[in-house]
Parts: C-alpha cells; sequence; structure tokens
C-alpha cells in the first residue's frame, strides 16, 4: 500500500509536469508575440515575472519531493519550503492581480473610477496576504508532525503536505 509520501512525490511530479508541458505548448507564441518584440512596457515585465516565478517557484518543491531526509531526519528543512511557498503565492497573486487590473482599466476606457476601486481591493488583499503570511511564525513540522507507529509509513523522503496516512495491510 502507498504511504502518503508516494502519493506526495506523485502528485508533485505530476503537477510539475503538467506545467512543463502547458509552457512547451506556448513557449512558441511567447517568443512570437513577447521575445521578438520591445521589452520596455509594464505588460512585458508582469507578463514574464508571472510566468517565471510560476514555473521556477515549482522547483523546489520537486526537490524538496525527492530529497533524502537521511541528513534532515527531522524535517526541519520543510518549513523553509512552507515559507518560500507562501510568499512565491503572494508575489505571484500581487503581479495576476496587477495584470487583471490593468486590463479592466483598459476594458473600461481608463476610468479613474474602476482603478481606484481594483487599487483599494488589491491593497486590501495586500495587506491581508502579508499579514497572513508574516505576522505568524510558519508552523513547525517537527513540532506538529504527528507520531505514528511504524506500520508501513516511512517518512524517509519529501516533505509531507497533507494528514493522510494508509497503514500497510497485514
Amino acid at each position: 500500500m502507498s504511504s502518503q509520501l508516494d502519493i506526495d512525490r506523485l502528485v508533485t511530479a505530476v503537477v510539475f509536469t503538467l506545467l512543463l508541458y502547458d509552457y512547451m505548448l506556448t513557449i512558441g507564441q511567447e517568443i512570437e508575440l513577447f521575445w521578438k518584440r520591445s521589452w520596455r512596457s509594464w505588460a512585458y515585465f508582469l507578463f514574464i515575472a508571472n510566468r517565471y516565478i510560476t514555473l521556477f517557484g515549482h522547483v523546489p518543491s520537486l526537490l524538496y519531493s525527492f530529497w533524502s531526509s537521511e541528513s534532515y531526519p527531522d524535517l526541519s528543512r520543510c518549513d523553509s519550503l512552507l515559507e518560500f511557498t507562501q510568499v512565491e503565492i503572494v508575489i505571484v497573486q500581487v503581479i495576476a492581480s496587477v495584470i487583471m487590473t490593468m486590463r479592466v482599466y483598459a476594458l473600461y476606457r481608463n476610468s479613474w473610477r474602476i482603478l481606484i476601486f481594483h487599487v483599494m481591493i488589491m491593497l486590501s488583499g495586500g495587506v491581508v496576504a502579508c499579514w497572513t503570511v508574516f505576522s505568524h511564525n510558519p508552523p513547525s513540522f517537527v513540532a506538529t508532525m504527528p507520531v505514528i507507529p511504524s506500520q508501513g509509513l516511512t517518512l524517509s523522503v519529501g516533505c509531507p503536505t497533507g494528514i493522510f496516512y494508509f497503514p500497510s495491510e497485514k
């Protein structure tokens, strides 16, 4: 029977594979529409940042999923992964919010009321996101991991991300 860590590694690999597949499908259009044109605009920088922060932000999760924990048997390395992931999510959400605000502002024919409304929504969301990520200490996997009797579950690789337990059948 599979352990939670095997399922976690599989899901991480599938998500990264789908992300790479999507990038490979659209790389031709990206080169044609963005790389060969003038790059001196906010839209260009926001698009590139959104696209590549998302791609490279998944690499640490992939590495941590398959990295042997012999040197870190207490899973303390997972704390830094959790904090990195939270900060990456906030950055990507801010970039996406700015892109969407620019689009809505243009669709409403440069209406200042719409722009002010969206900026207020973005700022309030940003305050909540920063408060959530930075005001609390991230939970420590060392302190919060339940003690599980060795009934087929091994914690030899990866960082657990859920509370799934699949005991082995006898």
